[in-house]
């Protein structure tokens, strides 16, 4: 494929599945401020507690197949196949053994709500293992429009049936509930509209190659597992459930822009990247696209998160969130960096070589567990510390390290990022005395029009400069009208 048209296909391929995020995710936001009026701020640390150990089980159920499909070139039904069979049976087995671990969830935190949660979350392993196949050649053959058509409707089902089970009482089983149910529609929807299925085929033999690869993605999200997991953990020890959940619930509204945009990004990228994986210029420009793109569309987000957390809280969340403001603030700015930073370990694994993704985690699980539990005393609003300033000089020496490993100069990456950043920076200076000129003339106004008229300046203000300075970007928009 040439680069032109590829660029065109990735471009176009993140804006259906952006299509599809927005729709399913502004739906799914909706909902989720609803219940998060519903529920204790203890639902939220129950949840989390009740997963802390049996989510690692999500981890092993996959063992890297999907990303070893999409970076090899040719697979055949045999081995497609008996991918298919043996990540069903490693999920009913990861199923079971959600049992046991129930028990040991109930042993560390005395929580004895935490083991029925367990054992419920624990049939997503399965469902995770029916889609691991077709997932991965949609991505392969970059059918992102039926992804995000699967995304939709699974986000769909799910964020109602969350809604029923919250307003019914349903507590934390609201949050569980919704778990369970989208990996239940998109195992149907995947299967029912993927185009592939699966032959009676089994041999070991097949997955030989393919287990090599993934194995190292498996260790990599291993130790990402463990490191991101250890603010529960230490949190879980030194915390009231409702303080995590205080916690947990700012730390999901903060990723979401990482979650919802960055990662449907990378998804394309990947499959992108592994198409000119032998094309070193084709390979580099993709990747300094990509970062471009991310950085335009979510430092502004950040940006807001941070500039407007008591108002959004105040106005979108009932008054016992209120504690988060200040959290909230500072975990969106740490966010910044852990977005730019996303696509790194993608780039290493579509050039075949995940092991280096492996190196990036084992520093994070060396250093962030050790700032976890050092700040774990002094409350949630220390947790902030952790991201704003470890993870972020992780970030930083990781992003070098990729860019000297693909031979990417330090001034072209800047380059690719610095109109997000001016435009932000100017956003924020504009807002800030807009902000000012408000307490210091108009009395009498309300949060919630203070909040209409500075994120009205904010988006105005940023996305003139974009304008100006992103005539490309701009012009890639308007074409998708064609």
């Amino acid at each position: 494929m040439k680069d032109n048209d590829l660029g065109k296909s990735i471009f176009r391929s993140i804006s259906w599945l952006g299509l599809g995020k927005i729709i399913s995710q502004g739906f799914s936001w909706v909902v989720t401020l609803v219940i998060a009026s519903l529920l204790d701020p203890s639902a939220y640390g129950l949840m989390a507690l009740s997963t802390i150990i049996s989510g690692y089980a999500e981890i092993l159920s996959e063992l890297g197949f999907g990303p070893a499909i999409i970076q090899k070139q040719d697979v055949s039904q045999q081995e497609l196949s008996s991918i298919h069979w043996i990540s069903i049976v490693i999920g009913v087995l990861m199923f079971a053994a959600c049992w046991p671990l129930s028990y040991l969830t109930f042993s560390l935190f005395k929580e004895s709500n935490t083991v029925a949660v367990t054992k419920a979350v624990g049939i997503i392993f399965v469902l995770s293992g029916c889609q691991v196949v077709p997932m991965a050649l949609l991505r392969k053959n970059m059918q992102f429009k039926t992804i995000a058509i699967i995304e939709v409707i699974s986000v769909l089902i799910s964020s109602s049936l969350m809604l029923v089970i919250a307003k019914a009482g349903g507590g934390v089983w609201s949050l569980a509930g919704g778990r369970i149910s989208v990996s239940f529609s998109k195992a149907l929807l995947v299967t029912l509209y993927g185009g592939w299925r699966p032959s009676w085929w089994l041999r070991l033999k097949d997955v030989r190659s393919y287990f090599a690869f993934g194995l190292s993605m498996t260790f990599a999200r291993s130790t990402f597992y463990l490191w991101e997991k250890s603010d529960r953990y230490f949190a879980g020890l030194f915390w009231k459930t409702s303080n995590l959940g205080l916690y947990t619930f700012a730390l999901q509204l903060a990723q979401m822009p990482t979650e919802k945009i960055v990662t449907l990004i990378n998804q394309v990228l990947y499959s992108g990247m592994a198409q000119v994986k032998d094309d070193p210029v084709s390979f580099n420009k993709l990747y300094l696209s990509s970062t471009r793109y991310t950085a335009i569309v979510v430092i502004p987000l950040f940006t807001i998160g941070y500039l407007f957390s008591s108002e959004l809280i105040t106005v979108f969340l009932n008054p016992k969130w209120l504690p988060i403001t200040s959290l909230f603030s500072y975990l969106c700015l740490g966010q910044i960096l852990l977005a730019l930073n996303a696509s790194n370990n993608f780039v290493h694994a579509a050039l075949g070589r995940p092991y280096f993704g492996l190196i990036f985690h084992v520093v994070c699980l060396a250093l962030m567990p050790l700032s976890f539990r050092i700040a774990a005393p002094y409350g949630y609003n220390a947790y902030a510390y952790p991201w704003l300033i470890t993870y972020s000089l992780i970030s930083v020496a990781w992003i070098i390290i990729t860019l000297k490993t693909i031979k990417v100069p330090l001034l072209q990456y800047l380059s690719s990022v610095r109109s997000a950043i001016a435009c932000s920076l100017v956003m924020v200076m504009v807002v800030k005395l807009s902000k000012i000129s408000q307490a210091t003339f108009i009395s009498g106004l309300s949060v919630t029009t203070g909040l209409c008229v500075n994120l009205a300046i904010a988006l105005v203000v940023y996305a003139t400069l974009l304008l100006s300075l992103e005539k490309d970007f701009c012009k890639n928009i308007a074409a998708l009208r064609r």
